[in-house]
C-alpha cells in the first residue's frame, strides 16, 4: 500500500470504530418510523441463526378450525342450492 491508501484506510477505520455515516454492520430494508440509537436492535428485526419463537397453535386446533370452517361453508351453499331450486326450479 502507497501513505495514500494507507491514510484512507486508517481514517475509514476510525471512522467506522466511532460509529459514524456509512458504517453500520446491519442492513435494514424499509421505512423506519423511529430512530433507534446506537447498539440497540430495532424491533421487528429477525437476526439469522435464531429460531423463531414457538407456536401455541397446535395440529388438533388447525384441524378443529379447518373441520369449522368446511361444515360453515357446506351449509351455506347448501342454503344456497336449496333456496335456488326452491325459487327458481331446476
Amino acid at each position: 500500500m502507497n501513505m495514500t491508501q494507507q491514510k484512507q484506510f486508517s481514517d475509514r477505520i476510525t471512522r467506522i470504530q466511532a460509529g459514524g455515516a456509512n458504517t453500520c454492520a446491519t442492513v435494514y430494508c424499509g421505512a423506519q418510523s423511529i430512530n433507534t440509537p446506537k447498539d440497540q436492535a430495532v424491533e421487528g428485526v429477525l437476526v439469522r441463526g435464531q429460531a423463531p419463537a414457538p407456536s401455541t397453535i397446535t395440529k388438533s386446533h388447525l384441524m378443529r378450525a379447518g373441520l369449522r370452517s368446511g361444515l360453515a361453508q357446506v351449509s351455506v351453499l347448501g342454503g344456497l342450492l336449496a333456496a335456488y331450486i326452491r325459487y327458481v326450479g331446476v
